[in-house]
């Protein structure tokens, strides 16, 4: 089956009120996602016209500054050289996966509601002790359940296998679906913790009852 990606643009404008510059330090690295990315240069040339130092990196990704959830390659490249980053989008997900990453400051401007904003480091500290939270409860754990999707790009199974390798003394159920329900996986109460093959980033988004590791977390 052939797979076809269109990039859905965003015509919002990108360029945030001056008032917030200040706030900005003078080394800033620009990120931003597919929908803005066609914009990137506007940011840049605005930053530099008021004396800041913009840094943009362009790796495998199609867009210089392009995060993806589980890919944020284009920021780490440049972390070194930069004091803070912003980021140029919607909704918190793709700033929390560098945050995750960097422990820079992060400044948000969102092009559609117009709301410029510093991330909540407090907020990121929180998800860093939840994830060393089950990293813990993997390694006392004895019945272990094993997510592991159909998805094309995310499907691990070979990797999956390597657990019971790395781990003989654990038992491990593997769990195969196309879509991942957190509901469903309530039911498994013998479970006592999960190690997630699929996107990384969507452990983050578990509601189980049981806590829920990434597997390049404990490989």
């Amino acid at each position: 089956m052939k797979l076809i990606l269109v990039e859905a643009r965003s015509d919002a404008d990108v360029i945030f009120d001056e008032k917030y510059l200040r706030q900005l330090p003078e080394r800033i690295g620009i990120i931003t996602t597919v929908q803005h990315a066609h914009k990137i240069n506007d940011v840049v040339e605005f930053l530099k016209a008021n004396g800041k130092q913009p840094i943009i990196h362009k790796g495998k990704q199609v867009h210089a500054g392009q995060l993806l959830g589980c890919d944020v390659s284009n920021a780490t490249a440049i972390a070194n050289k930069v004091d803070a980053f912003l980021y140029i989008g919607s909704g918190q997900f793709h700033p929390v996966g560098l945050a995750l990453e960097d422990g820079k400051d992060m400044f948000c401007y969102d092009p559609l509601s117009r709301e410029f904003t510093k991330m909540d480091r407090a907020s990121i500290e929180k998800i860093r002790k939840r994830k060393k939270g089950a990293y813990i409860k993997f390694l006392s754990a004895t019945d272990i359940g094993v997510l592991i999707t159909l998805k094309s790009g995310q499907y691990n199974l070979p990797k999956a296998m390597m657990l019971k390798k790395r781990y003989p003394e654990k038992n491990f159920y593997f769990l195969v679906a196309d879509t991942i329900s957190w509901m469903q996986l309530n039911n498994f109460t013998f479970i006592e913790c999960f190690v997630n093959t699929a996107c990384p980033r969507i452990a983050e988004d578990f509601y189980t009852e049981k806590p829920v590791v990434n597997y390049s977390e404990i490989m």
